[in-house]
């Protein structure tokens, strides 16, 4: 009777235990633990995505490409007599760009054989308003795009000196020989 009790018992005992599954992990766990870890990785792959879209929708000034620089005239003129140089001063003015706000930061320097230093100085002197109303006008018009790249500054130097020469010596030889850009900053 004794053996009866205490197996009774061990039964009892037995049966209030928690029972522990050493074998095969249950499916529900392993299902949702797998879930959780895509739904994270699906979250951290879109934002990253999303992230580049914006940076590149949206470029810092800092990631704006600098000036390329352009190297200078050859150091002399037509007769060897050198080149001398009139500094404009900056010009700020905001790009033709729909979607964001950009502007450009220009300050160009005239470069012009030394011979016509009187008449060159005397003339843009003298017209300084109406090429500087030119330049703005000239710069409103273009988009990032087009100022983007040395390729694209090179164009932008050619057709400033060649508005300038035309706006001051119409039906002249050219005086002014290159534009030259000290500063110019997209931002």
């Amino acid at each position: 009777m004794a053996e009866k009790e205490e197996s009774k018992a061990e039964e009892i005992i037995g049966s209030s235990k928690p029972q522990v599954n050493l074998g095969k992990p249950s499916g529900g766990g392993v299902v949702w633990l797998a879930v959780l870890v895509g739904v994270v990785g699906a979250c951290a792959a879109s934002g990253f995505y999303i992230g580049n879209m914006l940076k590149s929708a949206e470029a810092s000034p800092s990631d704006e490409p600098a000036a390329a620089v352009v190297p200078p005239p050859e150091a002399s003129g037509a007769d060897g007599a050198g080149y001398n140089y009139y500094d404009v001063e900056p010009i700020t003015i905001n790009l033709d760009e729909p979607r964001l706000a950009r502007y450009v930061r220009a300050t160009i320097t005239l470069a012009y054989e030394a011979q016509y230093e009187a008449e060159v100085r005397t003339q843009v002197d003298k017209r300084m308003p109406e090429l500087k109303n030119w330049l703005a006008v000239y710069l409103a018009g273009r988009t990032l795009d087009e100022v983007r790249g040395a390729q694209s500054l090179n164009r932008v130097r050619r057709e400033i000196c060649e508005a300038f020469n035309e706006q001051i010596w119409p039906q002249r030889p050219p005086k002014i020989h290159h534009v030259l850009l000290k500063e110019f900053a997209v931002q």
